[in-house]
């Protein structure tokens, strides 16, 4: 009686063991879920929203851990002022974005590619120019993956970022955008708004109202061209980080988490 008394205490203690054994795991394995849950939306908040929603579309101003600024470049790939560009960018160590025709990238497949070989980003500037807004959704689709095939070909890069030929936008183009998986990029400072269209008025205008997280947009003409280094060296002494569209909006983990959009100016 003894023996059968200590062999069922003897189970018993075993079937404990083992309803242990299953909590603990159970236990383990929500821990684990929330831990991948919790790394998803962290992932998932690193991740910033691009839509856009207003002419300009949107420019990214994120929270940086040091000032800097994106630089981008709108163009047709006029070879002495791009040339120029690449020249100031390198001796400065700064970089930019360069946003190019599909067109240009055709007729002009060594520039596009020494740009991309120096370390700028290409952007998507459509096919030609042509008003997108006065196309269907599918047209300006097909003209915006047009641009995107032909400078994967010649550039072997892939845009992330799309900027709209003369500010003209509407839901179609909007819709066009997205379509091709790209980021409708706006601007805060343009040199075309200097008060006049010289080197030095560019220059001045562009120092005095570019910030941190500002979006500058120059354009491929001779009077940019020369103004360019003399914005670089303003701002490098302001100690100011000059980059990329992509490298300015994800400069950090900080800028990535608490990036925000906020219309064009």
């Amino acid at each position: 009686m003894q023996k059968k008394t200590i062999g069922i205490i003897a189970a018993l203690v075993a079937l404990a063991l083992v309803i242990v054994g299953v909590v603990v795991y159970a236990q383990s394995g929500e821990k684990k879920e929330e831990t991948k849950s919790s790394a998803g939306s962290e992932s998932a908040s690193n991740q910033v929203d691009v839509e856009a929603t207003s002419a300009r579309g949107f420019n990214l101003i994120p929270d940086l851990k040091r000032p800097a600024v994106a630089l981008t470049v709108n163009t047709k790939l006029e070879t002495a002022p791009v040339e120029s560009m690449l020249a100031a960018l390198e001796k400065s160590e700064s970089k930019a974005t360069f946003f190019v025709e599909g067109k240009a990238v055709k007729e002009h497949g060594d520039l596009a590619r020494k740009i991309s070989v120096d370390g700028n980003e290409i952007g998507n500037y459509s096919w030609d120019g042509a008003d997108l807004e006065n196309m269907t959704s599918e047209q300006a689709s097909a003209r915006i993956a047009e641009t995107q095939a032909q400078i994967k070909e010649e550039v072997l890069e892939t845009p992330l970022f799309f900027r709209v030929p003369d500010d003209k936008i509407n839901d179609a183009v909007k819709q066009a955008v997205t379509a091709n998986g790209l980021h409708l990029a706006g601007w805060s400072v343009d040199s075309a708004d200097a008060p006049k269209l010289d080197a030095d008025s560019i220059a001045k205008y562009v120092l005095e109202n570019a910030k941190s997280g500002s979006i500058i947009v120059l354009h491929d003409s001779a009077a940019d061209a020369k103004a360019l280094p003399k914005i670089l060296e303003g701002l490098k002494e302001k100690k100011v980080l000059v980059s990329t569209l992509s490298q300015v909006t994800y400069l950090s983990k900080d800028a990535a988490l608490h990036g925000i959009l906020t219309q064009g100016q």
